[in-house]
């Protein structure tokens, strides 16, 4: 098959963003921005928050809630590379946890997990937790 014009320019540009992401983001933020765990929306939760940060990104997040423990978690976020990075790992953090100890969880916590991220990308850990909190809060007031 022959690439086409078009396809080598779209490849190019491909190699060229991700080569500027290495140099901007470290390998974890890499591994969840191009495979983020928990993306989607649950089939069954039974609380959920959908809120839109200052840069313009919204967040959702679905919870399945058992007792007071998370069972699952998804969210959906049509932010960056960061926002995606964010919300994926704290996905996996919160799973199985408490709702105090999912309470418990920081935006620093979130950047150390991800192993740093660019000044400009730090919103995007707060945006994150707030829209956990805000599920659970939601969850609460059922």
């Amino acid at each position: 098959m022959v690439e086409s014009h078009f396809d080598k320019l779209v490849s190019d540009l491909e190699a060229k963003l991700m080569e500027q992401a290495r140099e901007v983001y470290s390998p974890e933020v890499i591994k969840h921005w191009e495979q983020p765990c928990n993306l989607g929306r649950l089939p069954s939760y039974n609380t959920c928050a959908k809120l839109t940060g200052q840069c313009g990104d919204s967040v959702e997040w679905f919870l399945e809630i058992e007792g007071e423990v998370i069972k699952n978690v998804s969210f959906l976020t049509d932010g960056c590379a960061g926002s995606i990075a964010c919300n994926s790992v704290l996905s996996e953090m919160v799973k199985g946890k408490s709702l105090e100890e999912a309470l418990s969880i920081t935006p620093e916590d979130i950047i150390a997990a991800l192993g740093g991220l660019p000044e400009k990308d730090k919103h995007c850990a707060s945006l994150a937790i707030e829209t956990l909190h805000t599920a659970i809060r939601n969850f609460w007031r059922k």
